[in-house]
């Protein structure tokens, strides 16, 4: 038996990982620094197996990664195009951003000559790893909108919601593609896995695309769930399906039995991204007929708490609209909204503090903190009066702060 190549020696590392005998960083070090000095020499598909192998072992070897990077420009002809979809993806999914890479790539891709060769799974993966390196190429969005859009009824609803989160992630705004791939997702809503349907509408919602024909079906689909599988959803799936048909007509009883099992999961979640679409989910889905809301979990409530330090300016002002929709009473989440606005400075507007006054407000909150935030608005107004410059149009609610904040 020959010598093992590059991707079977990583295979091996990755099989390997169990063995409690093996100092397997220290092998992956070694296996790292002969790899760079060999990697020249391998042929598009060894390089394809190489980054499989990495990806497959949860390893990011960064100086193997920066030498693939320059090597796979140069041997493009030597992959197909699903080839060069797996390099992107395993750079994306090593959390390797390689700008120069993804854009000769890309550009190769796209080119008359080779698209017939691209497929619409070829696309989709191509979107997921730009989102996921937080990347946006403008010609492979016009693309992939307009070719995902045509084909929507006869793909995958996985394929579907994987786009959609890409264009959500990269803050793309394309209606025609984004309906497209509602309407067939909707098509779909009997027989999807409820986990790619939960992606789906939630990043639609991120898209603020509507979705009505999605969002009954999916409450039906809800409804006629049997508990376990439902209680095989993640907390955040849950939370992303709340979010999604929460307020949508005739979801009041889907909503409850979303929410029921959301707030017993609250352990479950960590980060600000979660926490605040826990709480917004929560907020949404108040049925029609309640007129106000209960609070939040308490266990929501301590982690939202013990992770405001880390909310930018936009989850302090969606957490306290949600707090100010539920009827938070919670003293320690009202003091610490207020505290994070003040931290923030210039960057927390007007508007962001009016958010906080007005959940603290209706939840007769008084505290220093609150007065200093109140003050600062007060402040703000002033200055720009004095500088000629119109005031921003204020509801009602937002007006009564200055009275009823004192």
């Amino acid at each position: 038996m020959g010598p093992l190549s590059l991707a079977q020696e990583a295979w091996a590392l990755t099989t390997g990982a169990g063995d409690e005998r093996r100092n397997l960083d220290a092998e992956w070090e070694v296996f790292e620094a002969r790899a760079v000095l060999r990697c020249s020499s391998l042929r598009g598909e060894e390089i394809v197996r190489l980054l499989h192998a990495c990806t497959s072992a949860k390893r990011r070897p960064k100086r193997l990664l920066a030498k693939l990077a320059q090597e796979i420009p140069d041997k493009m002809p030597q992959f197909d195009a699903a080839g060069l979809c797996i390099c992107l993806h395993a750079f994306a999914q090593m959390r390797s951003r390689e700008d120069k890479l993804f854009a000769a790539v890309t550009r190769r891709l796209l080119q008359p000559s080779l698209r017939a060769d691209l497929q619409a799974a070829h696309l989709t993966s191509l979107l997921y790893s730009h989102a996921r390196a937080l990347m946006s190429d403008k010609g492979l969005i016009r693309v992939a909108s307009a070719r995902l859009a045509q084909e929507a009824d006869s793909l995958p609803t996985e394929d579907l919601a994987t786009s959609l989160q890409a264009f959500a992630t990269l803050r793309v705004q394309d209606v025609s593609f984004a309906a497209s791939c509602s309407s067939a997702v909707a098509r779909s809503v009997g027989s999807a896995s409820l986990s790619s349907l939960c992606d789906a509408m939630g990043a639609l919602a991120r898209l603020s695309v509507p979705s009505g024909s999605l969002q009954r079906g999916l409450a039906k689909r809800i409804r006629q769930e049997r508990p376990q599988d439902l209680d095989a959803l993640s907390a955040a799936e849950v939370s992303r399906l709340l979010f999604g048909i929460g307020g949508s007509d005739g979801s009041d009883e889907a909503c409850r039995l979303l929410a029921s099992r959301l707030e017993r999961r609250i352990g479950e979640l960590d980060g600000p991204r979660a926490l605040v679409q826990a709480v917004e989910a929560l907020a949404k889905s108040l049925c029609h007929d309640e007129q106000q809301g209960g609070g939040a979990p308490k266990a929501l409530s301590n982690k939202l708490v013990a992770h405001m330090v880390d909310f930018s300016v936009k989850d302090v002002a969606a957490t306290a609209v949600a707090c100010q929709r539920l009827m938070v009473q919670d003293g320690a989440v009202l003091e610490s909204l207020a505290r994070q606005g003040l931290r923030k400075g210039w960057r927390f507007k007007p508007q962001y503090a009016q958010a906080v006054l007005r959940a603290c407000r209706d939840a007769g909150f008084r505290h220093p903190a609150v007065q200093e935030l109140w003050e600062g608005v007060q402040k703000a107004r002033e200055e720009e009066q004095a500088a000629g410059k119109p005031r921003e149009p204020q509801d009602d609610a937002v007006d009564s702060d200055e009275e009823s904040t004192p």
